[in-house]
């Protein structure tokens, strides 16, 4: 036990020093060491065995394992990080480890129970002491945690009664399907969605849909403000992805100056927020017989992505697309890139004073859009540096440095502002790459159209745990259909009572063939792989049943011997015994017939079941019991098979 325990602690300290295993045991988000809480109790298990086998150490194996570790403790603290740390957690470790290896050593030379407890007793107020220091200055002074206290939960900061009553309005005005809301609170909680109980657009989690990340990502470079993993939050101001998504209202502070995307117009309000409702928003059910090839789309700018997804259907290889309308082509050649504060060439961008950056000229162009994207490479030169602030125009966001363990290290971004003479990058003063600049309009007629449909408005949805039922008429004999609800493996789907495909549409998307005329669709969803390992539970559940029954039962049968009591030596049935010998003042019973025996230890107990053929070596009382007590057994009863 002892060797398992050490063996899995060893890997996880090993495991330690890899930022891969970090990330695994994360999600596959920041390398966190979530498993060093596994390594607590490993270590804690191989302590707890140990310590009962110490007495049987060499006394000079005692000696020289503490020393190591004292030695080992001071090396890691000279020449790791911890010497030049401003708090006491080295120092205080250090001492722990001096009172515990003499404390050790003691107990291990000595061998008095005094010691033992002595040792208990100073393991575990040490390892109290340490971790109750070690959450003090990294969580409740470092991270703040000190100010998340009952009345703060409890406060207008947090569960605001007034956010509160306005989204009730709201909800009980809007029966629609899934109507979601945008709406982070005042400080950009990524959970308060569930905390206030509405559909949001937000979502903090180490374990996150890795389609919706790679769509955030990679496939529309939606930028969320803020550069971490671990979350996907907002649309980035982009009216598409509102409509697209049933993102049918936006929350704002009344004080605080806020974009409100195309389309939108102010609906409802309070004392100091204010409600916009999305006027283009497209229905839950979308259905569309043109179909467009996912590389294709990826291949054409971010403004002609979204608009594929309002216009038709993106499929992973479909049998056969459409051509994807060039909409919004580059139209950077038009304009004019200027350098501010700082030189430019070749991709590479140096800010000399306090903020700089690059100037977009594009003059009159502008007044043919409603909007401007315009996208680009960025990354800091200097892996040392801190992170930094981005600014695009209006649009604010903040970029990791190399060092922060919540970088995404995506440095593809796209930012959308209002169509202007003028777009400014502004970064702070160092070196830059800045490479791979691109700028595309967007006049929002295609997403006109799409909202002008007048397609399924007599749908009918039906959500309910893990199963949605949508029932609607297909007028248009489209041939597909696609949900704002994020594709994930372990769905199942039957359309009109027959099994179909589960597609991943619109590139993270739920979606299916459908029929024409009446549809009736129901999508249910179980945790990929649940029905199989289901199965395995149950037969496991039913074979270690069927295996405790067994033990059980053999266990009553030893229990069941024919002894009546024990007063220094066994008595039994009459009608069992068939011969008694005496040897060496130890009385035994034994069978004259060849059978199976019973062992029994008059010191501890012990029973085990043995074959006849080793009945001679009890006689002979050369045989000394299995357990601990190292006792002679005796064979009493033949035990019939």
């Amino acid at each position: 036990m002892f060797l398992l325990f050490a063996s899995i602690s060893l890997l996880l300290i090993i495991l330690h020093f890899s930022p891969l295993a970090g990330s695994l045991f994360n999600g596959f988000s920041a390398p966190r060491n979530r498993f060093e809480y596994l390594a607590s109790f490993t270590i804690g298990g191989m302590t707890a065995v140990g310590l009962q086998l110490l007495t049987k150490v060499k006394r000079t194996w005692l000696v020289t394992a503490g020393i190591l570790a004292i030695v080992m403790y001071i090396f890691m603290y000279v020449t790791g990080d911890v010497a030049d740390s401003d708090t006491n957690q080295g120092v205080l470790v250090l001492i722990q480890a001096f009172v515990i290896a003499l404390v050790f050593v003691l107990f291990g030379w000595f061998r008095k129970p005094a010691l033992g407890y002595t040792l208990l007793a100073v393991i575990m107020i040490g390892n109290i002491l340490v971790l109750n220091n070690h959450q003090r200055i990294e969580f409740h002074e470092g991270n703040n945690v000190d100010q998340v206290t009952r009345e703060y939960m409890l406060s207008e900061d947090y569960m605001n009664e007034e956010q509160m009553n306005l989204i009730d309005r709201l909800q009980a005005q809007d029966e629609t399907t899934m109507p979601r809301l945008d709406w982070r609170g005042e400080d950009t909680r990524n959970n308060i969605p569930l905390v206030q109980e509405f559909y949001g657009t937000s979502a903090y989690s180490s374990i996150q849909n890795q389609n919706m990340l790679f769509l955030y990502y990679e496939d529309l470079e939606i930028d969320m403000e803020s550069e971490s993993v671990s979350r996907y939050s907002g649309f980035g101001d982009r009216a598409n992805l509102y409509s697209d998504l049933r993102g049918k209202y936006l929350m704002h502070a009344k004080e605080e100056e806020e974009v409100v995307p195309y389309g939108f117009e102010e609906f409802m309000e309070s004392e100091n927020y204010v409600i916009y409702e999305n006027t283009n928003v497209l229905p839950f059910v979308q259905t569309s017989s043109t179909i467009y090839d996912r590389e294709d789309a990826l291949n054409r700018s971010i403004p002609e992505r979204e608009q594929a997804m309002l216009s038709g259907i993106i499929l992973e290889n479909p049998a056969e697309n459409a051509e994807i309308p060039d909409d919004s082509p580059d139209i950077l050649e038009e304009a004019e890139v200027v350098p501010v504060n700082g030189e430019y060439n070749d991709g590479q961008l140096t800010v000399t004073e306090e903020e700089g950056g690059l100037d977009i000229v594009l003059g009159e162009e502008s007044e043919t859009w409603e909007d401007l994207y315009v996208s680009f490479y960025l990354e800091n030169n200097d892996r040392d540096a801190p992170g930094f602030l981005l600014d695009v125009n209006e649009f604010r966001t903040d970029r990791k440095s190399h060092n922060s363990l919540y970088r995404t290290d995506v440095n593809d971004i796209t930012i959308r502002v209002e169509s202007t003479d003028t777009i400014s990058i502004r970064i702070p003063e160092g070196s830059y790459t800045l490479d791979n600049l691109a700028l595309a309009g967007e006049t929002y007629e295609t997403l006109e159209q799409a909202a002008a449909s007048e397609t399924h408005e007599d749908e009918e949805v039906s959500i309910k745990g893990n199963r949605m039922e949508l029932e609607f008429n297909n007028s248009e004999n489209d041939t597909h259909l696609t949900l704002p609800v994020p594709y994930e493996l372990g769905w199942d789907v039957k359309v009109n009572g027959e099994s179909k495909d589960v597609l991943e549409t619109n590139f993270a998307f739920l979606g299916t063939e459908i029929e024409p005329g009446d549809n009736t669709i129901e999508f249910v969803y179980y945790p990929p792989f649940f029905r199989f390992t289901f199965v395995v539970s149950v037969i496991a559940f039913v074979v270690t049943a069927l295996w405790g029954i067994y033990k059980w039962r053999q266990k009553r049968t030893v229990k069941n011997l024919s002894a009546i009591k024990w007063k220094g030596f066994c008595l039994f049935r009459k009608e069992s015994i068939l011969g008694t010998r005496r040897t060496n003042r130890r009385e035994f019973h034994v069978e004259k017939r060849p059978a199976y025996g019973v062992v029994y230890c008059r010191t501890c107990c012990y029973i085990k079941h043995i074959s006849s053929g080793l009945r001679q070596l009890f006689m002979d009382g050369s045989h000394r019991c299995d357990c601990s007590c190292h006792s002679s057994a005796v064979l009493v009863q033949r035990r019939t098979v």
